[in-house]
């Protein structure tokens, strides 16, 4: 090296300015290399932070699944599962699609199997459960589980324990389409002109 001297590092010759025998690396170069490497650590670091992790693996690949539900647990999602109950009958022609029943057992043919049936003995193809009792509709003594038989309450499909009923029409407030006017049909007031001044 011209000079002599050791221990000045410059990143090339052209980076040197050279006066009097003495030599300093060029500021300009220096600080623009220094920052080049910099913002290097930072984009690592950075790429590093924001990088996602693999999720778990995905038991459906092609078939969007976000619960990854697998009623069988064979690591094969519902969503994709040729047999998603495993109990050995394709979900097309299986009538209980995600609870195992080999035997097929539908007593009262309305197309869900006794296994998966909420009224397995009366047909409910909806299989409607009001008071999610686990019990259908079709076959709950007390559809709206407020403690009131359906036969006596006065709004079956609506809970009210106090069957408060303030125009006495047989038709509770809690369902009563006009609870001031007595309308036990359930016609609106304003359909009927004439009922509505007879109670005002």
């Amino acid at each position: 090296m011209r000079g002599g001297r050791l221990g000045v590092f410059c990143f090339s010759q052209e980076n040197i300015i050279w006066s009097n025998l003495r030599y300093r690396c060029n500021a300009a170069v220096v600080s623009k290399a220094l920052s080049t490497l910099e913002q290097k650590k930072i984009d690592n670091r950075v790429q590093k932070r924001f990088t996602l992790k693999p999720s778990p693996r995905d038991n459906c690949r092609y078939t969007p699944n976000s619960g990854q539900e697998d009623a069988d647990n064979d690591g094969i999602g519902d969503q994709c599962d040729e047999d998603a109950d495993g109990d050995g009958i394709k979900n097309v022609e299986d009538n209980c699609r995600l609870v195992p029943n080999k035997d097929q057992q539908n007593s009262d043919t309305d197309s869900f199997g006794d296994a998966c049936d909420n009224c397995p003995n009366v047909p409910n193809i909806d299989q409607r459960d009001t008071d999610s009792s686990g019990q259908g509709d079709a076959c709950d003594n007390d559809i709206d589980g407020d403690g009131i038989p359906n036969v006596l309450d006065n709004c079956a499909k609506v809970p009210n324990p106090m069957q408060t009923d303030r125009d006495g029409d047989g038709v509770g407030d809690a369902c009563d389409s006009c609870p001031e006017i007595s309308n036990p049909t359930q016609v609106r007031a304003a359909q009927h002109p004439s009922k509505h001044l007879q109670a005002s």
